[in-house]
């Protein structure tokens, strides 16, 4: 009898099968990208004349090593730290003392959260002095970036909770300050970040000015000469504490 109570039969003549499995959060398969919370396990399986029958005596143990490490008896999961890449080597060994060739496998721990910019649709105006400015219809939304893992979710807010954010918006006129950071889908926040940007929809106003020889009709009509010096002045009325300029 085995240890665990089967029979050993004398037609087994394979050694078992192991995988490693990693649990969420995960991504990709070679290497597999995982984060240093991600728990792996091997699970194994034994055969007895063909691959993949899994009719074997049953495993023994499984053991494994992490970056060259001393193989240790595998007893539930585990997880592997540290940014980069890393080897996982493995295998198993059943009751009949036939013992798995090693296998290894490579995993990448991300610690590195994506990085997150404001985007402006028409482009913002910044002038010499810093501030941002925008329009009342400037589309506004975000664009982030992760070198490694895909972006999971952006997310910002104004005076408010946090809120996912799904599409361009616009903001009215004022000054606004948002707070901004992105996931990963390997759980990496990013800091929050903070951007402030004012919003001018109020038009200037603009007046005609000439010089002489000029004359203002009964009915409101300017007549002026063909050497008349004509001009135009503009401001940019405050409005809602925000003047872009003109």
């Amino acid at each position: 009898l085995s240890p665990s109570g089967g029979v050993f039969n004398p037609d087994d003549g394979l050694p078992p099968q192991t995988q490693l499995v990693p649990g969420d959060p995960h991504d990709r398969t070679d290497p597999i990208m995982i984060s240093s919370s991600t728990p792996l396990s091997l699970t194994a399986v034994d055969d007895k004349s063909i691959v993949g029958d899994g009719q074997g005596v049953g495993v023994l143990n499984t053991q494994y090593a992490v970056d060259g490490s001393a193989f240790a008896i595998y007893s539930g999961t585990f997880t592997v730290s540290g940014p980069g890449l890393h080897s996982v080597a493995f295998f198993s060994t059943d009751f009949m003392n036939h013992v798995e060739a090693t296998l290894t496998t490579a995993v990448d721990v991300d610690t590195t959260p994506p990085v997150t910019q404001m985007t402006y649709n028409p482009a913002s105006f910044v002038d010499g002095s810093g501030p941002t400015f925008i329009s009342g219809i400037t589309q506004v939304g975000f664009s982030a970036i992760d070198s490694s893992a895909p972006v999971s979710f952006t997310e910002y807010r104004e005076d408010a909770p946090f809120q996912l954010f799904t599409a361009p918006f616009t903001l009215t006129e004022g000054t606004h300050t948002l707070v901004f950071q992105s996931q990963d889908l390997l759980g990496n926040l990013e800091s929050p970040q903070t951007a402030t940007v004012n919003v001018d929809a109020t038009a200037p106003v603009s007046q005609l000015s000439w010089g002489t020889p000029s004359y203002i009709m009964p009915q409101g009509t300017l007549a002026v000469s063909s050497t008349t010096l004509l001009g135009f002045t503009a401001i940019d009325p405050l409005s809602n504490g925000v003047a872009s300029g003109v």
